[in-house]
């Protein structure tokens, strides 16, 4: 399974694989998904898989983190 980053087209800019770790996304160098845009926190969100689901859950990011157009502030199972 894979993180993707989508523009606004809809059109897949990067992708990131997830294996059995969580996935910390924002600005920073050390982010394992690094995403360089003035939008991102340094540490934006984290995603991880628990069983067959995955969860995503803000870092107190400061524009949010938001699917499928909700916006995620704890923790969040994505079905």
């Amino acid at each position: 399974m894979n993180l993707y980053q989508i523009n606004s087209n809809g059109s897949a800019v990067k992708s990131w694989a997830m294996h059995d770790n969580a996935l910390i996304a924002g600005r920073d160098e050390g982010a394992s998904a690094r995403i360089p845009d003035w939008r991102m926190s340094n540490k934006h969100f984290i995603i991880f898989r628990d069983g067959g689901a995955l969860h995503i859950h803000d870092l107190h990011s400061k524009h949010g983190t938001w699917v499928n157009g909700r916006r995620v502030t704890n923790l969040h199972r994505m079905t």
